[in-house]
């Protein structure tokens, strides 16, 4: 399984560039990358303040969260690394520990590290291209029909920092995806958080909200968004800052 979830356009706050599985269910090239918005829109007003301040509230809970979840991601490379250097490792009790390998037809090398006391439980895997970590997945069950559900999931930049993170992302046998929480980053600053969203394998989705920031600052809030195959988006409601505060514009 490898997942690059790649945002490309800072303003959607999220996309998946290409989905592999080994089932050779493969999503490339979401269109999301031009934005369009449809739908019939009323004009916009003055958002309310107290909804302002609730939406202000956890955008900053989620900046809280993406420094830590930062820090884990250098802490998580300088680990895979190592582990990389190390190579194959089998524990006494003759249970693998670490598998490192690269398939057949690919330059990308696999590093595996499993439970001393259970080689079926994966605990972290991650890709290597050219001696730099493109992701790294954490906590990693494959369930009896297929489903493979990954509680922490990172890709990086060529230069190693953090790019994306996605919670809870789960995978299923027919190429949908579901992710708690999905986080973009420019440089060390957060750059976008969506919030409950789930892809289908025809690139129609959904999302419960996204948060989109600017030099460390909230500037666009959106609620019940919808993804639409011909790369059109729709939006139950649009919160902007402005110069003249925050407005509200909905469908």
């Amino acid at each position: 399984m490898r997942i690059p979830l790649v945002s490309v356009y800072k303003p959607v706050g999220f996309n998946l560039s290409s989905l592999k599985k080994e089932n050779n269910v493969k999503l490339n090239s979401l269109p999301f990358d031009t934005v369009s918005f449809s739908g019939k829109k009323e004009k916009i007003k003055k958002a309310d303040e107290k909804t302002v301040n609730k939406i202000l509230c956890y955008s900053m809970e989620y900046q809280g969260d993406a420094d830590l979840i930062y820090e884990d991601a250098k802490r998580a490379y300088k680990e895979v690394l190592e582990a990389f250097k190390k190579g194959n490792e089998v524990a006494p009790n003759g249970k693998v520990i670490r598998r490192v390998y690269k398939k057949p037809d690919t330059s990308t090398i696999h590093v595996e590290e499993y439970s001393p006391n259970d080689s079926s439980i994966i605990t972290r895997q991650a890709e290597i291209l050219n001696g730099k970590i493109e992701s790294i997945s954490q906590g990693v069950k494959i369930k009896l029909d297929g489903t493979e559900e990954t509680s922490k999931y990172y890709t990086f930049s060529s230069d190693g920092s953090l790019y994306s993170y996605s919670e809870d992302l789960d995978i299923f046998p027919d190429g949908s995806v579901n992710v708690g929480r999905y986080y973009t980053y420019n440089g060390t600053e957060l750059s976008s958080c969506s919030i409950d969203w789930r892809l289908s394998s025809d690139f129609t989705g959904t999302a419960d909200s996204m948060y989109d920031f600017s030099f460390g600052m909230l500037d666009c809030y959106k609620k019940g968004c919808k993804f639409n195959k011909n790369g059109s988006q729709e939006f139950q409601k649009v919160y902007k800052k402005t110069y003249n505060g925050w407005t509200v514009e909905t469908k």
